[in-house]
């Protein structure tokens, strides 16, 4: 039998609690299966091209609900669930790209694309099983640190990040300068984290239990919060003034909307080449200081 010192035992009471009988909440199965699949339906509503950024804000706290109590493994089933709709409504475009430009079966370019959907749902699966392994004493500990250490080491064949959801909101993207996309992806986490703590304790206090609200956490949750969306505006505001007192130059940009079919010889690439050219003339025409086509031209 392995005996616990005192200190390792003073840190594993603080990070992980054993679950008080009393403040589990009996969720159905095919409830808890619902919120997993409307978890990972708002995660890719939020982006490109359906662009509801709003849902990132609370699309993790359905995912959060639906592994409440339950023990690791079912939670990394759910999580994993979670992540394959994620992955299906975002990238179900790849089986397309095989069957058009690697000349794939139909059948072969689904089961591919259904494999790489898994593979990078495993992403949400990690996160749910890690939450719930460890237990915290409050999940804000877990959530929002594995979701960053996993944004961070997870591998992915398209890298993408939660924050990125946010590029068509430009408040939000602020702190990028100060902490990365990884500080845009934990903002969101954490704003996810205090629904899901105060609806949470919010409904055990409805049950008359003996719960409290994890006041630290929700007060430095807050401030975090509170103080990227205060800095945004003065940090857009000093940018405003840097580009005011900044040369200038006129740019052009010259896009002929050429397609992947329009390049199989030399009479159609010079044709192509004839296009930009012709258009850069009207642009040189218009007084401009730099033109710029595009990669493939």
């Amino acid at each position: 039998m392995i005996q616990e010192s005192g200190w390792y035992k003073h840190i594993r009471s603080w990070f992980i609690t054993p679950e008080r009988p009393e403040l589990i909440i009996k969720i159905p199965w095919y409830l808890r299966i619902f919120l997993a699949i409307l978890g990972g339906t708002c995660v890719f509503l939020a982006f490109p091209t359906y662009d509801q950024f709003y849902l990132a804000y609370f699309a993790l706290t359905f995912q959060l609900w639906a592994i409440d109590g339950l023990k690791p493994g079912k939670a990394f089933l759910l999580g994993w669930l979670s992540g394959i709709v994620t992955n299906v409504g975002g990238f179900y475009w790849v089986g397309s790209l095989l069957h058009d430009f690697g000349h794939m079966a139909v059948w072969l370019s689904m089961l591919l694309c259904a494999g790489f959907c898994m593979l990078q749902g495993l992403f949400f699966g990690f996160w749910a099983f890690g939450i719930r392994k460890l237990n915290t004493a409050s999940i804000w500990i877990s959530a929002c640190a594995l979701f960053v250490a996993l944004e961070m080491f997870y591998p992915m064949l398209f890298p993408w990040y939660y924050g990125n959801s946010q590029y068509n909101f430009v408040p939000a993207l602020q702190i990028a300068d100060i902490f990365g996309i990884l500080g845009i992806s934990l903002l969101l986490v954490v704003v996810n984290v205090i629904i899901y703590d105060l609806t949470r304790t919010l409904w055990l206090k409805r049950r008359r239990e003996n719960v409290q609200f994890h006041k630290k956490s929700l007060l430095i949750g807050l401030g975090f919060v509170i103080l990227s969306f205060i800095y945004a505006p003065i940090r857009m505001h000093q940018i405003d003034k840097i580009q005011e007192n900044s040369p200038h130059m006129n740019i052009g940009m010259v896009e002929a909307d050429v397609g992947i079919w329009e390049v199989e010889t030399q009479e159609k690439l010079r044709n192509n080449l004839f296009i930009h050219q012709s258009l850069s003339r009207e642009l040189s025409l218009e007084g401009v200081d730099l033109i710029v086509w595009p990669e493939s031209a």
